[in-house]
């Protein structure tokens, strides 16, 4: 007779996979918060620093996919993913006020951005690198994408939580990167710009971004950009990780029992096959 307490290889990949939802997005926040501090810190390095701004980018276009994907799964199936409603936090509107500001203000600056780019693709100026100004456009998109679904996301289900679940693991780990970079790559421009000539740098010059003749829009909001991304990054974060899964295994296995038992039925089927063999 099998010993029932025996793990199978179905609940051993379950946990694997559980386990590696929480290490890996912990492993890709430090490896890309010091590839951002390596390389913002670094003077050998002109701006606009495309190692910094395109691992921001990658992270951003991660995350906007797992939050339309996050969003679509428990829509359609929110027994199995959400656990309840917290109904006691009483500064839960107050949040989702504040959040809609920022997100907008951050809506609107990559709208801005996205529109000087375009201005300067359409006169052909110049810009620091081959294709700069359509990827920038390409990152203002995405940026946009995923704050409009994080908005939409975190106000229908900020106040709930999740059940466990590698997948949900997953989607909100790197929501909460994304946030987390964009509001490191602020917080260290900031900190590096600050009394600093407006152009010193040469790069600035033969950049049309800083040249076009819509940047003069920018440079309005430009004392209150800074505050509005930081504001709205540490605001989605907070939430994020506010309804963030409970490390309880057993609700993982739960909502993961479709997995193990389509893993169960073939581990089944070729113990049928191997003992037909041998009759």
């Amino acid at each position: 007779m099998a010993d029932s307490s025996r793990t199978t290889p179905s609940q051993a990949l379950s946990s694997f996979f559980y386990t590696n939802s929480m290490l890996a997005p912990t492993c890709i926040l430090f490896m890309s918060i010091v590839i951002m501090i390596i390389f913002s810190t670094s003077k050998s390095v002109p701006k606009p620093r495309p190692v910094v701004w395109g691992t921001e980018a990658i992270m951003t276009f991660i995350s906007m996919l797992f939050t339309f994907l996050v969003w679509f799964l428990v829509h359609y199936n929110r027994r199995r993913y959400l656990r309840g409603q917290v109904r006691d936090d009483v500064s839960k509107n107050v949040k989702l006020v504040f959040l809609w500001i920022f997100g907008l203000g951050n809506i609107l600056n990559s709208g801005i951005n996205m529109a000087i780019n375009i201005d300067c693709l359409i006169f052909g100026g110049p810009q620091p690198f081959e294709g700069e100004q359509i990827t920038s456009i390409l990152c203002h998109v995405t940026e946009i994408f995923f704050c409009v679904g994080q908005l939409g996301f975190l106000s229908l289900y900020g106040s709930y939580r999740f059940k466990s679940s590698s997948l949900i693991n997953y989607g909100i780990s790197f929501m909460v990167i994304a946030h987390l970079l964009r509001w490191c790559r602020t917080f260290f421009d900031s900190i590096l710009e600050e009394g600093k000539p407006s152009f010193s740098n040469k790069t600035f010059v033969d950049d049309c971004f800083y040249n076009s003749t819509i940047v003069s829009i920018r440079h309005m909001f430009n004392p209150y950009i800074g505050p509005i991304i930081s504001e709205y990054c540490l605001l989605s974060v907070a939430i994020a990780i506010k309804m963030f899964i409970t490390f309880d295994f057993g609700s993982c296995m739960q909502t993961e029992e479709a997995t193990m038992r389509f893993l169960t039925a073939i581990e089944m089927y070729e113990l049928y096959k191997k003992t037909d063999i041998y009759r």
